[in-house]
C-alpha cells in the first residue's frame, strides 16, 4: 500500500554498476537538487580541501569492496555527477554526525523494531525506498539518501536480517574503509553471525549504533563500534538508542556536549517512556517515537527551529510468520493506520 508521499519506490537489478546507474538515472533530478542545495557537502568540499583524504579512501574502497565503488560509479554517471561529489556523500558518516532513534521490543514470537530516521532538511523530497535484486549477492530494501549507494538508516533482506543505524560520534576516527561501505555489506548477511562480522570489519574507518534483528533466529541485538572498540548488547526485551555510546563497555567514551545534547535528552526521555511500558505493542513504540516532550530536543524531531528533524518513521514487525515494514511521514500523533508506505518480506523474495 502506497499513498501519495515524499518517499518514492523503486526497484533495481543488475549487476553493482547497473543498478548504481538505474539509481542514478532514475533520481537524477532528486540527486542534483540535494547536490545543489546540501551544506553537509559544502562542508565536505572544504574539509577535503584543506585535508586530501578522498584519494585514500577510494583507495580502501577498491581494496576490500570494488563492488561498492563501482555501484558509487554507476550513480555518479547515471545521475551526470561529479563522481568526487558522491564520493565525498558516501563517506560521509565517517565525520561526526548527531541523528535517530531506535526502539526494540522483544517477546515470545514476536520482536518490533521501530525507527526514526533524522536528518537534515536538505533531504526533504530526495530520498528513495529501494528494492534491490543483485545479480550476484542478496535481494534486499533498504531507505536511500540521494547520490549514496544502498545501506545505513533502516533495511531488510531476502533472508529475514533487518538493520537500522545511528549515528555516533566515533572518537578515533582514522584512516580506513568508510562506514557506509560496511553498511552496505551488512545487506548481504544471512545470519546474525555474518552480519556481526561484517559490522566488525577490522580495516573500518569510524564506528556506529547497529540494531540487527533476525526474523529466523529470533534474536535482536544492538552492536555499539568505534574505528576499533565494539560491545554487542542482546535485547531480550525492551531497548532503546539515539546517538551516544550507552552500554556499560562504552559509555565512558566522549560525550561533547555540543554534540550530544539532542542525544542525551531523547535518550533521557526515551528511556523514561520505555520504564512506563506495559504492552509492547508496534503503537506503543510509534508513541514513543513521536513524542515531543523537552523541545526542541525532542524525540519526534520536527521543532522549525532545528536544522536536522525527523525525516520518516520506519517500524518493523516480526515474527514467525514473516515482515512487515511500515513507514510512516512525521507526526506526533502517529497511529499505525497512518502507514502509507507498507512492504513484507514476500514482496522481496
Amino acid at each position: 500500500m502506497t499513498k501519495n508521499s515524499v518517499l518514492p519506490v523503486y526497484s533495481v537489478s543488475g549487476n553493482n554498476f547497473e543498478i548504481g546507474f538505474e539509481i542514478g538515472k532514475r533520481f537524477r533530478l532528486q540527486i542534483a537538487d540535494f547536490l545543489e542545495k546540501s551544506k553537509r557537502l559544502k562542508l565536505l568540499r572544504t574539509v577535503e580541501k584543506k585535508t586530501p583524504r578522498l584519494q585514500k579512501w577510494m583507495e580502501y574502497g577498491e581494496r576490500w569492496f570494488p563492488q561498492y565503488m563501482e555501484e558509487i560509479r554507476g550513480i555518479a554517471e547515471g545521475s551526470i555527477s561529479s563522481l568526487t561529489d558522491i564520493l565525498l556523500i558516501n563517506c560521509k558518516y565517517d565525520f561526526p554526525r548527531k541523528a535517530c532513534t531506535t526502539v526494540i521490543f522483544k517477546e515470545s514470537g514476536r520482536m518490533i523494531l521501530a525507527h526514526n530516521e533524522d536528518n537534515t532538511k536538505d533531504n526533504l523530497n530526495d530520498c528513495q525506498l529501494l528494492k534491490v535484486y543483485p545479480e550476484a549477492g542478496t535481494p534486499f530494501m533498504s531507505f536511500c539518501y540521494p547520490g549514496m549507494i544502498p545501506g545505513n538508516s533502516f533495511a531488510f533482506n531476502a533472508y529475514g536480517m533487518i538493520i537500522t543505524n545511528n549515528a555516533m560520534p566515533t572518537p578515533d576516527i582514522r584512516m580506513g574503509c568508510p562506514r557506509h561501505f560496511i553498511d552496505r555489506s551488512q545487506l548481504e548477511g544471512k545470519n546474525v553471525k555474518e552480519v556481526i562480522k561484517r559490522t566488525l570489519f577490522r580495516q573500518r574507518a569510524s564506528g556506529g549504533s547497529f540494531n540487527v534483528v533476525s526474523q529466523k533466529e529470533k534474536e535482536a541485538m544492538n552492536i555499539e563500534t568505534t574505528s576499533e572498540r565494539y560491545c554487542i548488547t542482546e535485547v531480550v526485551d525492551k531497548y532503546l538508542h539515539t546517538n551516544h555510546y550507552v552500554s556499560e563497555e562504552m559509555s565512558s567514551l566522549e560525550k561533547r556536549k555540543s554534540l550530544l545534547r539532542s542525544s542525551i535528552s531523547r535518550y533521557k526521555v526515551g528511556s523514561r517512556l520505555l520504564s512506563d511500558v506495559k504492552e509492547k505493542t508496534p503503537q506503543t513504540a510509534l508513541d514513543i517515537l513521536s513524542s515531543l516532550e523537552a523541545k526542541p530536543y525532542s524525540i519526534m524531531r520536527i521543532d522549525k527551529r532545528m536544522r536536522v528533524r525527523t525525516l520518516f518513521t520506519a517500524l518493523f514487525d516480526v515474527s514467525c510468520d514473516g515482515i512487515t515494514l511500515k513507514v510512516y511521514e512525521p507526526n506526533p500523533k502517529i497511529q499505525e493506520e497512518d502507514v502509507f508506505i507498507e512492504s513484507a518480506l514476500d514482496d522481496l523474495i
